[in-house]
Formats: structure tokens, sequence, C-alpha cells
């Protein structure tokens, strides 16, 4: 390094490499000795996984290994106890952090983190025309309020649709 003191720091080491010292003493006596640092490969992987979720659902991280260590190497922790490679939380609040460490079989380790945005759940009402007489016409209309994007409705007969007219032929209970 061409460094004439005691010590000498080393950043930044990308590959395994010797260093060598020589001393001269008073005496012109020379001494000479050399250190192997040995850099091993780091534990490099991704947290993969939805960015955002709605509440009250679930998502799946999952802590992915790069080409040059692979998950069967590494052993991982999550912020939430768990030790597999892949979990499945359902985030409470907007933001939520799940963080892992993963740790390569020969020593080295990194942390990892992942923010979930957790969008709010639509409120969701039914108005129309409760009381009809057999095969009258009856109107049913669903309202999705609290939801900053598009809407979709699905009822659980698997009509689609914000409305509907039915002519039911006895009482008759819709969800959507």
């Amino acid at each position: 390094t061409g460094e004439t003191t005691p010590t000498i720091q080393v950043d930044s080491i990308r590959f395994s490499q010797e260093y060598l010292v020589e001393v001269v003493d008073e005496y012109n006596c020379v001494y000479k000795d050399s250190v192997w640092v040995n850099v091993k490969p780091a534990a490099l992987f991704d947290v993969i996984g939805d960015n955002e979720v709605c509440l009250h659902d679930s998502v799946t991280l999952t802590a992915r290994a790069y080409s040059i260590t692979s998950s069967e190497d590494m052993q991982f922790k999550w912020s939430t106890g768990e030790t597999t490679p892949q979990i499945k939380v359902c985030p409470e609040h907007d933001g939520e952090v799940y963080s892992v460490v993963g740790k390569y079989k020969n020593g080295c380790s990194m942390n990892q983190s992942k923010a979930i945005k957790v969008n709010p759940a639509p409120t969701v009402s039914v108005t129309g025309t409760k009381e009809v007489c057999r095969g009258e016409e009856a109107i049913i209309t669903a309202d999705a309020t609290q939801s900053t994007g598009e809407i979709t409705y699905i009822w659980d007969d698997i009509h689609s649709g914000q409305n509907r007219t039915e002519r039911p032929e006895s009482t008759t209970t819709y969800t959507v």
C-alpha cells in the first residue's frame, strides 16, 4: 500500500490477498512478515413479495439468495421470529416493516427489510328494494366508500357490477 505507519487500514477489500510488511531497525536490519486476508463471500440476498396489500389481507415475503449463494446455504431470522426463507404476514398498519438477517454458512451475514403499504379496506353498504311481491322487480345497489382506487363489485353468486335488478321467487339474501 506504500504506507509507512505501524498500522494500516484497508477499506473495501474485494478479494483475498497477502499484505507484506518490511521493517528496518536502527542497525539497518531488515525484518519481513506478511498476513493473508481472506475475503469470504458475502451473504447476498433480497426480500421479494408484494409491496402493498389491502387491510386484513396477507402477503408472502421471500428471502431469495443471489447466484453466488443459495438459500440452502443460508440461515434466516425474521423480525417475526420465523427462521424459514419464506413467511406469510398480515400487516396491521401502513408502512409496517419486516426485517430479516441472512447468515451464510461461512459466518457472513446481511440485513434486509421491506416496508408494506397497507391500503384501507372499503366500507360497503347495500341499498335498494327490501320487499317485493313474487315476480316483481327488486333493484339493489352496492356502494363502497373509503377506497382510494378503482372498485370492482363481485356478489356472492358471481354476479358483478354495482347495480343489479332481480325478480326473486322467494326471500333471498344478496351479499357483495
